[in-house]
């Protein structure tokens, strides 16, 4: 059991920062091992990608998205953070979900300003040519791997469904393609909830027989299942 009642003391917070490590590693290993074995959970009923162990799409997205920055760094040699990084990518690159894809971008992207900030601060200059190099090997490995992916699959299958041809249809379908019609589920929650009673106000919809699909976004979700004192 982690404690939670000392955080404030360094040795708590270090413990606590190493657990999570080790909880990211065994979610990529209960991801990674059955997909090996081919027992894994599939991540859509209509798509491509596998879950492992695992049968729920966005909360393992969220928590792998969650923990990747935590468990960077705390990993201080170089050689351990590009094994990290290479399980962690083969394993959401099997579960075929956007969001992890563009966690890891995002991560990518702070990571490298912080180490321009450093060599800028310390004039590294020598450093740049590597620096140049690894991102050129990662941007030609992702334009040869990403076409190959679940995630590239998926993404292609919902283009041709809406029949997409151009950036304009892109952006009228936007919520279609990109937010998988979270705000149009958002908009029909919303309706009901603006005309439910007081009391559903207040200590939520629950799963009202109109609702046939959460709005997954997690906090809208527990404000009109729950109310404003459950969100609370």
């Amino acid at each position: 059991m982690i404690t939670i009642f000392n955080l404030n003391e360094e040795e708590n917070i270090k413990n606590i920062n190493k657990y999570l490590v080790i909880s990211l590693l065994l979610y990529l290993i209960l991801i990674l091992v059955p997909n090996l074995l081919n027992i894994s959970f599939d991540t859509y009923l209509d798509g491509e990608g596998s879950l492992g162990l695992f049968n729920s799409a966005n909360s393992i997205s969220a928590i792998l998205s969650i923990l990747l920055p935590i468990s960077l760094i705390q990993l201080k040699d170089i050689k351990k953070i590009i094994l990290f990084l290479i399980l962690y990518s083969i394993c959401i690159i099997s579960i075929g979900t956007k969001t992890l894809i563009l966690n890891l971008i995002l991560v990518f992207i702070y990571n490298f300003a912080l180490i321009i900030k450093k060599i800028s601060k310390n004039n590294s200059r020598k450093l740049i040519p590597i620096i140049i190099t690894t991102i050129i090997i990662i941007i030609a490995s992702g334009i040869l791997i990403i076409p190959k992916t679940s995630v590239y699959k998926n993404i292609n299958e919902r283009i041709e469904f809406l029949k997409i041809k151009n950036i304009n249809d892109a952006v009228e379908n936007f919520d279609a393609l990109v937010l998988g019609r979270r705000l149009f589920y958002l908009k029909n929650v919303n309706k009901l909830y603006i005309k439910c009673p007081i009391h559903e106000k207040v200590i939520g919809m629950g799963y009202h027989n109109e609702i046939n699909k959460n709005v997954e976004m997690d906090f809208f979700d527990i404000f009109y299942s729950n109310g404003i004192i459950g969100f609370i």
